[in-house]
């Protein structure tokens, strides 16, 4: 754990040693450049540019409250934010990256606190137009799911042995390799070679009614009864 927060601290400083141009990018462009909306065509930005607000941040200043209600997508125009759980720092964030999109996507409590670590420019879509877009466009459902699998496999997993020993890279290249799955209502889990994360619903053991898994967590091999609209993440 002590070395993930030391390569956190190192990722921290290389982003604070370079500072924001203060040039605010083209709205426009930054959405197209973004791994939830590039290459989707001109008629889908066409409906989502509009949904989006511009808001700033002075450094120092919360973003996101950990626990606090889900209500939005944030995605960075300029500047770094840091991101804790429980106080403990799990990563740094900068310009063409999105926060709070659990939170977005499901509507429960924030899982984790986001700050202002200097000047942040951010793209805020409410939850009521996010939820439309994702209802509309399987793709950026898709993605944006990817997006959020992948940072909680990374929160899940830096507390766990061997992950714990990785280094802070070395974690971030692992989730990124994985893939979301929407598992059918009974299905079996037999790749033995994978990590198996429940991201999103309740999973129960075959036989086992009582041994209800709420997401997120990590499953053994086996067969799982799986409520609606269960999410899996395959790394």
């Amino acid at each position: 754990a002590r070395k993930m927060i030391s390569d956190v601290e190192k990722q921290m400083k290389k982003l604070m040693d370079s500072p924001p141009n203060a040039r605010i990018p083209d709205t426009v462009s930054l959405i197209k450049e973004s791994t939830l909306f590039h290459d989707l065509g001109e008629e889908v930005l066409e409906n989502v540019l509009p949904l989006f607000e511009t808001r700033v941040y002075p450094a120092g200043e919360h973003i996101i409250r950990e626990r606090s209600s889900g209500n939005g997508l944030y995605f960075l125009a300029r500047g770094t934010v840091r991101i804790s759980i429980r106080k403990e720092v799990v990563d740094i964030l900068g310009r063409g990256q999105f926060i709070g999109e659990i939170a977005g996507l499901t509507g429960e409590a924030r899982s984790a606190e986001v700050a202002a670590e200097s000047p942040v420019t951010a793209l805020w879509i409410n939850g009521t137009h996010l939820q439309k877009i994702i209802r509309e466009y399987d793709v950026i459902r898709n993605r944006l799911w990817t997006i959020g699998d992948i940072r909680m496999t990374e929160n899940l997993l830096r507390s766990r042995t061997p992950y714990k020993q990785w280094k802070y890279e070395q974690l971030k290249k692992f989730a990124a390799r994985g893939h979301l799955l929407e598992p059918n209502e009974y299905h079996p889990l037999q790749q033995s070679d994978k990590l198996i994360i429940l991201v999103h619903g309740n999973a129960t053991p075959a036989g086992e009614a009582e041994k209800e898994i709420r997401a997120p967590a990590i499953l053994e091999h086996g067969s799982y009864a799986f409520s609606k609209g269960a999410l899996l993440f395959i790394c």
